[in-house]
């Protein structure tokens, strides 16, 4: 049966009427298993029993249907929640043909005091309304209003103290709405959310540059595209446990996918980078030559990318992946994601902190590419978490953190570097048709360079080692 629900929200002086009212009350205790647009699924404790309570439609427009059930099937359906238990106090008010109550809600919920109306028509409703010895006591009207309904406060909390939607936050970025998110996302902000929030950003961002990729504008699409992409991966394998597990395997693996496409287009323009350093070393004519056939090589790549950026499987990754950020997740089920943002985070520092020292004491004594690469994995962990949450993370402590961990990641990319300069030698000398004079002289001249270059960035890294190291007071 379709009725005509109305929802106010009250001072905290209605409590004084509720008293001279003498009004008849119960404890209810509220908790959801599925939220999702125009359906959704509560249990419910009172002090007459239990009920499963199935929702469906929009707002004050939803047809309930409630069904008892026992206590063993309540607490089994506990352990699936999503988001908080609601805790509040209800009070009756008897009306011949109405259903009238106050909520005074507990706990994180503090400090909220809701007024329910449901009828069974729009005469009862106007009578109500000309009666109504609450309505001193009435802020404002929150029935249409979306943030102020039970599932809405079961994941983001008191709207008085946590006031933003996620729902209007993800259309201003998709809008292009000025959104500084390092104001938005706040400290008791759920991980869920923040990660979301930057993960949609990335992802509107990441289609912006795939238009200028196609739309042929220079490198500027493929670098920021590269970034947005290598961001949104390292978020979500960071944070994947807020996730629903396949959907997120599904996404990192399209998404890896498309970013090993962009590696010989990398390579490409570091040679052609690397090569103007060598260059006094070249004969013109040798110079030019190898120039060009980079060029074409650089241009069919981006050809390539451009057509695997058109393709279907492309579409069918990027509409995953805001699916899974918007709608389609199971963000609120994990425990993980009802920690605070700042909570999470924390650990996450310290974790990483820790894999970085352990890390640099394994292949203290390595000295090649993949262990250099194993090191470099943690220290970008560790500044994405720095960067994207400043705003939580800005003690003095995390400051001179994220400055150390700066160091340490552009040492070992600099030692990475040096192993590409082989890589350029060998294309350098795969190019020429025969010899030249000064062949011996030019390889030992690069090895030397290389060599030189690579004990420098060493003797920095292990530097800046000691002195993360010595950094455990930090999370005393």
């Amino acid at each position: 049966m379709y009725k005509i629900e109305k929802r106010y929200m009250l001072k905290s002086s209605v409590t004084s009427l509720i008293k001279e009212l003498k009004l008849s009350s119960t404890n209810v205790a509220l908790f959801y298993t599925d939220i999702s647009a125009c359906k959704s699924t509560s249990f419910e404790k009172s002090d007459t029993g239990y009920k499963k309570i199935v929702k469906k439609g929009l707002l004050s427009k939803a047809h309930k249907n409630n069904k008892d059930i026992s206590k063993k099937v309540y607490l089994k359906q506990k352990s699936n929640s999503i988001g908080d238990l609601i805790e509040k106090k209800r009070y009756f008010l008897s009306k011949k043909s109405s259903k009238l109550f106050i909520d005074i809600y507990l706990n994180k919920l503090e400090g909220l005091y809701i007024l329910e109306v449901e009828y069974l028509s729009k005469k009862e409703l106007l009578n109500f309304q000309k009666s109504n010895i609450f309505k001193n006591y009435v802020i404002k009207d929150v029935t249409k209003e979306k943030r102020y309904q039970s599932s809405q406060l079961a994941i983001l909390g008191n709207p008085s103290k946590n006031s933003y939607d996620i729902y209007t936050l993800f259309k201003d970025i998709e809008l292009g709405r000025d959104i500084k998110l390092n104001k938005i996302i706040f400290k008791e902000m759920k991980t869920s959310d923040a990660v979301r929030l930057l993960l949609y950003k990335e992802f509107v961002d990441l289609r912006v540059y795939r238009d200028l990729i196609l739309e042929h504008k220079g490198e500027k699409g493929f670098k920021k595209f590269e970034s947005s992409l290598k961001n949104i991966v390292n978020l979500i394998q960071e944070y994947k446990n807020i996730f629903d597990k396949k959907s997120i395997n599904i996404i990192i693996k399209n998404y890896k996918l498309i970013k090993s496409s962009f590696k010989v287009h990398n390579d490409l323009n570091y040679i052609k980078k690397e090569l103007i350093t060598i260059n006094p070393l070249m004969k013109k004519s040798e110079f030019k030559k190898i120039q060009k056939s980079i060029k074409e090589k650089i241009d069919i790549e981006k050809r390539s990318i451009g057509k695997l950026l058109k393709s279907r499987s492309t579409s069918i990754a990027l509409k995953q992946l805001e699916l899974i950020i918007k709608e389609n997740n199971k963000s609120f089920i994990s425990p993980n994601s009802q920690l605070s943002i700042s909570n999470s985070n924390k650990k996450r520092v310290k974790n990483h902190y820790e894999k970085i020292v352990q890390k640099c004491e394994k292949y203290d004594s390595c000295d090649d590419v993949q262990s250099y690469k194993s090191m470099k994995k943690s220290t970008n962990r560790l500044k994405m978490i720095l960067q994207k949450f400043k705003m939580i993370l800005n003690s003095k402590n995390d400051i001179e953190l994220e400055k150390l961990q700066e160091s340490i990641k552009r040492n070992l990319t600099d030692i990475e570097n040096a192993y590409k300069n082989d890589m350029i030698l060998k294309v350098y000398l795969a190019s020429l048709e025969k010899k030249s004079k000064g062949y011996d002289d030019l390889l030992e001249k690069y090895k030397h360079k290389s060599l030189k270059n690579g004990n420098k960035y060493r003797k920095e890294l292990n530097n800046n080692f000691k002195i993360l190291k010595n950094k455990k007071n930090i999370f005393k």
